[in-house]
């Protein structure tokens, strides 16, 4: 949560937009779920905590992107990528049973309202505004057959679209390959209806996409450590002797005092160098004769690929009787 509130409130510059992300961070059912919600159950960043995971890692994206393609509007693109998930925190209760609203309503709705109720809280909120961050949560599926509403019909709704879509199924795949007990090949993934390779790259780099352990690896081993007890003082160690019954070590001897070193030998004086002979100054240069003008013609003498490349139209002789458009 932390690190979404950094992101919104030193990236996004428009104040509307701005306004209106912080007030879904600072809205009750939001600020309580988001940092526990997952994202998709038994799709994606399906753990605890993966629906902000999620939300976190499209916002980096589209910042990357927003570089890349310099058309696209900034505002809008980190917008659609805090707005396109969020409201997946009231479809699952927090016992991680799916609640009412969410099988009736769903997200998306349940955004779109949320955006309006935010929008009418924040003096003189231009509608058009309120209408493309609408369409950024709507079309986020990218097609009608998908589950949206709407098709994206702006480039932000298609990046947006393009990147949510990106980083569920690196995110699903990678899940997949952690799980799957192979070394090369997942066995047949239903979702996808093929299996993933996972084996290490034929590169020097030579590493596989799973190696060291990815998030839910890492959350896993550190549920189990929480839930391991900790030994007691009298519990037996690994060779099955108790604590209590091991011997004491004996302590060590005190190290013996070093001996002094011997005083250094003063070094010898070394003999003063000879001065050097002064240098002969240089003879003057002769000045170069200026070079002569080079002859540049003031306008470019080629002619553009396209106009070269260009065929000359004949020009059509227009029928008689015919009637032209005025």
């Amino acid at each position: 949560m932390g690190q979404i509130r950094e992101l919104v409130t030193e990236r996004v510059n428009d104040p509307n937009v701005k306004a209106l992300l912080l007030a879904f961070l600072d809205d009750a059912q939001v600020a309580a779920a988001l940092p526990h919600a997952p994202a998709a159950k038994g799709v994606h960043h399906s753990y605890r905590g993966g629906l902000a995971d999620h939300l976190l890692s499209v916002l980096r994206l589209v910042l990357r992107v927003a570089d890349h393609y310099p058309m696209a509007d900034r505002d809008l693109l980190l917008a659609g990528a805090l707005l396109h998930d969020v409201m997946r925190v009231a479809e699952t209760s927090a016992g991680g049973e799916p609640t009412d609203e969410g099988r009736l309503v769903g997200h998306l709705v349940l955004t779109a309202q949320k955006i309006r109720e935010k929008a009418l809280g924040i003096p003189h909120f231009p509608p058009l505004l309120e209408q493309h961050l609408t369409h950024l949560v709507i079309a986020q599926f990218g097609q009608v057959e998908s589950g949206s509403p709407r098709v994206p019909v702006t480039l932000e709704a298609q990046i947006i679209h393009s990147l949510t879509s990106l980083d569920a199924r690196i995110a699903a795949w990678t899940d997949a390959m952690q799980r799957d007990p192979h070394d090369r090949w997942t066995e047949n993934l239903r979702s996808y209806n093929r299996s993933l390779w996972k084996g290490p790259a034929p590169t020097s780099r030579g590493r596989a996409p799973v190696e060291g352990g990815g998030r839910r690896k890492n959350k896993d081993k550190e549920k189990k450590n929480r839930e391991r007890p900790e030994k007691s003082a009298g519990a037996p160690s690994g060779d099955g002797t108790p604590a209590e019954a091991r011997p004491e070590r004996a302590e060590r001897p005190p190290k013996p005092p070093r001996e002094p070193r011997p005083p250094r030998e003063p070094r010898e004086a070394k003999e003063p160098r000879e001065p050097r002979e002064a240098r002969e100054p240089r003879e003057a240069r002769e000045p170069k004769p200026p070079r002569e003008p080079v002859n540049v013609p003031k306008e470019l003498t080629f002619k553009p690929f396209s106009v070269l490349t260009a065929t000359k139209a004949e020009p059509t002789k227009p029928e008689e009787g015919s009637d032209t458009e005025g």
